[in-house]
């Protein structure tokens, strides 16, 4: 029975791979999900898991089936005298999300009571702006200096350079963004001012110095939009030959944009949004969208995100959120009926193999690294200590990826390729990996309550590590407790 179910789940497989190799699978998140608005500004991800949707009014916040708002009231904000852009969202490395707005204002939410904090620019001395690097530091700015939170690094900005709109820092170098179209370089072991490269002469600088967005992707290089008066650039920067480069030079406003792990630039625009592949230089503006009954959206979209498990998130101007897994094509192509037919006759054979093998054994769970792989002596000692690492936090709730490779004395992005071919996972989802094999661990012994295990193994809230506990191992904890105690596992795990 077992061969003939595994043959046709295969069978099934190939033929919708083949048939639906151009079809589109996502989701639309609005209103009836909980989100407040169909107008989205900003999104990111938090370290837990949850997504981040800042609407017009609200905070809203995505735990995998709907969203909790948190409404901004006029008195949540603080001034923000020195800051001249659109909504930017700055996640630090203190548990706490901060909101800057248009209109020179601030809030900021304390992600662990999930209550804004009242005159919030108190904590960092009332700055004119801030920004936070990729590491969660917070850099203040007032006058011509830029400050490490702590005060142990001061950036001297050069003279006329215009607003800062943006830092970015590395264990080697800081890199400071500003509005007259040039990045200067620092030392970060002193602080002292290396060189400026202007991506631009001084007579186009001014008709792009409204609102400037960087990103950095895991080869180092800077990816920046620079919009003003109806007027918009795409540029990159290497940082190791200091060479700009234009992609895009368009008549209309350039929103957010992501670099892919498959080195395609995302950028959302008033249009549509742009796809830009880094390899072939091919471009594409994609228009419309095709909803699942065929319907097609014509909006534009102020942002984009794209989440650990590679998932595409777009925020658009009037409908909300559109989604899409990682697994299938974005939202260029039409739709049609019968795949679904297929997909569900899927999703049927492969629940009905699920429940033949909990009736028939019990299959141990699978540990983050497979037991016979074969490594070299120099792998296996950095998986091992990689491990360890991460067994003495499982109670940090706030341990990350980041600290992860400070303590291993590498760059997030130099982890995650040393890392990810050796286990075949993101070092993050290796993190969760491990904090899950220890609570199964606990569990087995009976001693502790679900509850308490979550706490011990670093979840932030017994509700996410019961979703991440179900994923891995195919049932709920509780489940997997009473499964063990009476030696007729409820669930298993194929390995």
């Amino acid at each position: 029975m077992m061969k003939r179910l595994a043959s046709t789940i295969l069978l099934l497989f190939f033929f919708i791979s083949t048939v639906t190799s151009a079809e589109t699978f996502f989701q639309l998140l609005n209103q009836k999900q909980g989100l407040s608005g169909q107008h989205v500004l900003q999104m990111t991800q938090l370290e837990d898991g949850r997504m981040v949707v800042d609407t017009e009014s609200d905070v809203c916040l995505w735990n995998g089936r709907q969203f909790k708002a948190i409404h901004k009231d006029s008195t949540d904000y603080a001034p923000l005298p020195g800051y001249m852009e659109f909504t930017r969202l700055f996640l630090d490395r203190h548990g706490r999300l901060w909101v800057k707005e248009y209109l020179q204002k601030v809030a900021c939410l304390d992600l662990r009571t999930l209550r804004f904090i009242p005159d919030c620019t108190r904590l960092l001395g009332y700055p004119d702006d801030f920004y936070a690097d990729t590491h969660g530091t917070l850099w203040t700015v007032r006058d011509s200096m830029v400050v490490r939170e702590d005060g142990s690094l001061t950036l001297s900005l050069p003279m006329d350079c215009g607003r800062v709109q943006e830092v970015q820092t590395d264990s080697l170098r800081g890199y400071i963004f500003t509005s007259n179209g040039a990045v200067t370089v620092y030392d970060m072991k002193n602080g002292r001012r290396l060189a400026s490269y202007v991506a631009y002469d001084a007579s186009v600088a001014s008709s792009l110095s409204r609102f400037s967005l960087v990103v950095r992707d895991s080869d180092g290089m800077f990816y920046q939009i620079r919009f003003g008066q109806g007027h918009a650039v795409l540029l990159s920067f290497n940082p190791q030959t200091c060479q700009w480069k234009k992609f895009l030079d368009v008549e209309y406003s350039l929103h957010t944009l992501i670099v892919s792990p498959d080195r395609k630039l995302y950028v959302t625009c008033s249009e549509g949004y742009w796809v830009i592949n880094l390899d072939t230089g091919e471009q594409h503006l994609l228009t419309q969208l095709y909803l699942p009954d065929g319907s097609i959206v014509h909006t534009g979209y102020n942002t984009i995100c794209q989440d650990r498990d590679g998932g595409i998130w777009l925020g658009s101007y009037n409908q909300g959120v559109l989604y899409a897994s990682a697994n299938v094509r974005l939202f260029d192509t039409p739709h049609h009926w019968w795949p679904w037919l297929v997909t569900v006759l899927i999703l049927l054979s492969i629940a009905g193999y699920v429940l033949w093998l909990r009736r028939k054994r019990t299959v141990p769970p699978t540990s983050p690294v497979m037991e016979d792989t074969t490594f070299s002596p120099q792998e296996k000692a950095f998986i091992d200590k990689v491990t360890s690492l991460v067994e003495q936090n499982l109670a940090n709730t706030n341990y990350s990826v980041e600290q992860l490779a400070e303590e291993l004395c590498m760059e997030r992005s130099g982890l995650y390729k040393k890392l990810t071919p050796l286990i075949g996972m993101s070092p993050i989802a290796f993190i969760r990996s491990v904090r899950l094999e220890h609570a199964a661990s606990l569990l087995k012994k009976g001693t502790y309550s679900v509850t308490s295990i979550s706490e011990m193994t670093g979840f932030s809230s017994p509700q996410y590590f019961n979703r991440c506990f179900q994923k891995q191992y195919g049932c709920r904890p509780s489940e997997y407790r009473e499964g063990k105690a009476s030696q007729s596992s409820l669930c298993d795990t194929e390995t």
